[in-house]
């Protein structure tokens, strides 16, 4: 394997200056023996550090650590959801209260389609105002979706 010397310094570097590789790892990559053995480890961990929280020693064993969130999802009503915001929009009620709440359905990945699909139909207020009978905004999303492209 053919190293360019400057992408190793770099590495290397890198990988000392970052708070995300543990000590014994530092210490580790301070072994000229080490080193010698395991020649593209310092670029191999310089490119997991962008992907990695943590760098470390773990059962004799270099590892490196994603702390994955795990965020606990709300269940929410989708349909009722979809009914709510469509009559606020039609009748200028949507409150800041109700901003503030669909925008945090953004971290949320299973309610990111809604929240996108809700801040179309925002977009779309002067669509939604021209629908005369409430009971056509009791929309599954996926009718929702096709209500908004077709406009």
């Amino acid at each position: 394997m053919v190293i360019k010397e400057e992408s190793y310094e770099d590495a290397y570097a890198l990988l000392f200056e970052s708070f995300k590789v543990s000590q014994e790892v530092k210490n580790l990559l301070k072994e000229k023996g080490f080193l010698e053995q395991n020649q593209g480890i310092v670029l191999e961990l310089a490119r997991l550090l962008f992907l990695a929280d943590a760098i470390e020693i773990n059962n004799n064993e270099i590892i490196a650590r994603k702390t994955i969130s795990r965020i606990k999802e709300p269940v929410i009503p989708i349909n009722d959801i979809i009914y709510r915001y469509l009559i606020k929009i039609k009748y200028d009620t949507l409150s800041e209260a109700d901003i503030l709440k669909l925008n945090e359905l953004q971290q949320y990945p299973s309610y990111s389609r809604l929240y996108k699909l809700l801040t179309l139909a925002i977009d779309q207020t002067v669509q939604i105002k021209q629908i005369e009978n409430d009971n056509n905004f009791k929309l599954s999303i996926d009718e929702l979706e096709v209500f908004l492209k077709n406009g």
